[in-house]
């Protein structure tokens, strides 16, 4: 038993290594007002130079063997047959959780044994499964990171998993053109409208 929770130990560390590296990316992208209830609506926001853009949720799914992780504004599901989850504790909100034991460590709550799935969403929401036979479905403005044996698919394509892992953007933001207000011109300025002077009545003689 105890070697068991060494090696979990060791997949823990690993993972808050991927804690690590998502961090500073899901606060660039997460963030906004994408909620934790589901409605993730455009949002207009100011970008570079002050233009307005529009903030678009995205959906990612993902199954297979290894490491998935995502961080963010998130609506998200993580599945596994045999795993360990952990969460970051105190920043999203967590459904019941099927494991054999759980543990508070580094600002973390580690389930060992994890297995069924578990349903998490917030604003900052960030949770990581390392083990086999994954699913994660995430919606909303994020990052995700994958390691390992399988598929995912990202804005209606799918591709190979990635045993060297690879990173995944969760939404987008697309910037509109600013609107310019059109200069009058020569040719759109109204010629003045001449009234016509009356005609002179004859005087009767």
């Amino acid at each position: 038993m105890k070697r068991l929770h060494l090696v979990a130990a060791a997949l823990a560390v690993a993972a808050v290594c991927g804690f690590a590296v998502l961090a500073p990316i899901a606060s660039a992208n997460g963030g906004g007002n994408g909620g934790g209830n589901g409605d993730h609506g455009k949002d207009k926001d100011k970008g570079k130079n002050g233009f307005p853009f529009d903030k678009i949720p995205g959906v990612l799914d993902a199954e297979g063997d290894g490491i998935q992780a995502a961080a963010g504004a998130l609506n998200m599901e993580l599945c596994a047959e045999e795993g360990l989850l952990l969460v970051k504790k105190g920043n999203s909100t967590i459904s019941e959780v099927t494991s054999t034991e759980s543990v508070e460590w580094l600002g973390l709550i580690v389930y060992f044994g994890f297995t069924g799935c578990v349903e998490i969403s917030g604003e900052k929401a960030a949770a990581l499964v390392v083990g086999t036979g994954l699913t994660l479905h995430a919606e909303g403005f994020g990052i995700a990171f994958l390691k390992g044996t399988g598929s995912y698919t990202s804005d209606g394509e799918t591709h190979e998993g990635s045993t060297e892992g690879v990173v995944v953007k969760i939404g987008s933001k697309l910037f509109a053109k600013p609107t310019k207000t059109p200069k009058p011109s020569e040719t759109d300025v109204p010629e003045p409208t001449s009234t016509p002077e009356p005609e002179p009545t004859a005087t009767p003689t």
